[in-house]
């Protein structure tokens, strides 16, 4: 135990018609990447659609959530599959893969299929003997399809995407010029008054690659990091009503630590879940009691975590000792969220306030779990290079160009603060905006969202309809679990909002983050 008292562009189908068999399938080079490959493809059709304005922002969500639901279906069928899928359910999944296409075509003006189940394969594709479509013939058509329009996009949006670029970096440039002379003045106090708000820096390096290598380090970082570190639960929700106590394991794959969510009358808790005995859990699962009794020994305590009994220890001197009682562990409770701490570093007031102050025109304990808009993604890398990604909005318009329809990048501002970094997203013109109120050291401003890292890896990302909470978990020196939980506080303005939107920007940082990981 760490105790102190103990111890996340066409897509062209490939589709069987008609007589093709699971033989020809077979023949397929790699068909289960060709899915995987296919549905980022569309992902990333969609984006440029929008981007290019060929696609409006409610078109490109309902596309989105298509190519969403055909990659729920792949995940749902490789789970009862022993993660693979059979002949009968490739073929579903690519003809339904192909009639997205096919409304990815028809929506970006380029026609649709003349076949049902394929993809457009050109004036001078022809079918086969007495109508039957040769596979063969089928896939090097497609293939060529998909080239030759890969290319058209490309010639299309490449100019437009680079200027943005061009111009995105140019702006930058200057910012930073005009910025200098503030930061100069401001060099000595950055790092003698921990308190204030830190507005810039002259030099900065990243951690040697050797930080994100180490499996030594890594192991380190878990006692000197995440155990003294303020840790949101990540369970969902609050303790049931119902219950007195429920157990939990505080980031799981990484600290692994039993503990226990204990309610007494109004008042919340969180106490070690491990019997001071023989090290037995104590609660296994969520109940009703006024004690708490190990099924182990029998020892018996109270739901604040002091000692009550023992069988057999009832005439032993100097029994119980102040170590027989169940240790406390910090816990803090904020809005419809719980908070604790192994050994913290800080107060949670000191960790959080920022938030508390700036948004507190936002009734959080108003804020609605939706399940339906969560999920959780493994990345091959390690925790905090994910991190890394996520302080940064450099790469935005070349890793997210779908975002630029939403956020001004030009206004786009970082503040740093004592224990985390806020990222303001100013709104493009047309977004929704935050209501401000006249107190709010943002008022006059458009805003579309307010992105707030908590050291060490905790993002809260609230936006006009509500929060996205983000929790990277690490599960190894270069394995990484990223949870998003969704809670909407004005479901009215989320029009714009789905799944696909979650997949299509996770996936699109994943893969440059998994690229870091691999550069190193």
């Amino acid at each position: 135990m760490r105790l102190k008292s103990t111890s996340n562009v066409l897509i062209i189908a490939t589709v069987i018609l008609g007589q093709m068999s699971s033989q020809a399938l077979a023949q397929k080079p790699d068909p289960e990447k060709g899915v995987d490959i296919r549905v980022q493809r569309q992902y990333k059709r969609i984006a440029l659609g929008l981007k290019n304005g060929k696609l409006t922002e409610q078109q490109a969500n309902n596309l989105r959530t298509l190519v969403f639901n055909v990659e729920s279906d792949v995940k749902s069928k490789r789970e009862g599959n022993s993660g693979k899928l059979n002949a009968e359910q490739l073929k579903q999944v690519l003809n339904a893969l192909s009639q997205n296409a096919n409304q990815i075509n028809t929506a970006l003006g380029a026609g649709t299929s003349q076949n049902a189940g394929a993809d457009a394969l050109g004036p001078n594709w022809k079918p086969g003997k007495d109508g039957a479509q040769d596979p063969k013939a089928l896939l090097k058509q497609m293939k060529k399809q998909e080239a030759r329009e890969l290319r058209q996009e490309k010639q299309a949006n490449e100019q437009i995407i680079e200027q943005q670029q061009l111009d995105y970096e140019k702006e930058v440039i200057s910012n930073l010029g005009q910025q200098k002379p503030a930061i100069q003045k401001k060099k000595n106090t950055a790092l003698t008054e921990p308190d204030s708000k830190v507005t810039g820096l002259i030099s900065a390096d990243t951690m040697p690659a050797t930080f994100y290598r180490s499996e030594e380090l890594y192991l380190k970082s878990l006692d000197q990091i995440f155990a003294t570190s303020w840790q949101i639960l990540a369970s969902h929700h609050q303790l049931p009503l119902d219950q007195h106590a429920a157990p939990f394991t505080l980031l799981e794959g990484a600290l692994n630590e039993p503990l226990l969510l204990v309610r007494e009358g109004k008042t919340l808790s969180c106490l070690s879940n491990v019997c001071t005995h023989r090290g037995a859990i104590l609660v296994e699962q969520g109940c009703q009691s006024r004690s708490l009794r190990c099924r182990y020994h029998g020892r018996r305590f109270n739901l604040d975590g002091q000692f009550q009994s023992a069988p057999g220890f009832e005439n032993i001197q100097d029994f119980p000792r102040d170590k027989d009682h169940l240790p406390k562990v910090s816990h803090h409770s904020w809005g419809p969220f719980s908070f604790v701490s192994l050994n913290p570093a800080c107060s949670f007031d000191q960790w959080i306030g920022d938030v508390q102050k700036r948004l507190a025109f936002m009734p959080f304990a108003e804020f609605v779990f939706r399940p339906d808009l969560s999920r959780d993604f493994d990345i091959d890398a390690h925790w905090a290079l994910y991190v890394d990604n996520y302080l940064e909005g450099l790469h935005i318009p070349f890793v997210h160009p779908s975002l630029t329809s939403v956020l001004d990048l030009k206004g786009y501002q970082t503040e740093l603060l004592p224990y985390g970094n806020l990222q303001i997203g100013a709104s493009a013109p047309g977004s929704k905006s935050f209501e401000l109120p006249e107190h709010s050291p943002d008022y006059g401003k458009q805003i579309s969202a307010y992105y707030y890292w908590l050291f060490p890896n905790l993002m809260l990302n609230f936006y006009t309809w509500g929060l996205s909470v983000n929790i990277v978990m690490p599960q190894g020196h270069n394995k990484t679990k990223v949870r998003f939980l969704t809670y909407v506080w004005r479901p009215e303005l989320m029009e714009g909002y789905s799944p696909a939107d979650i997949v299509q920007t996770e996936m699109e940082d994943e893969a440059v983050v998994q690229s870091v990981q691999q550069g190193i």
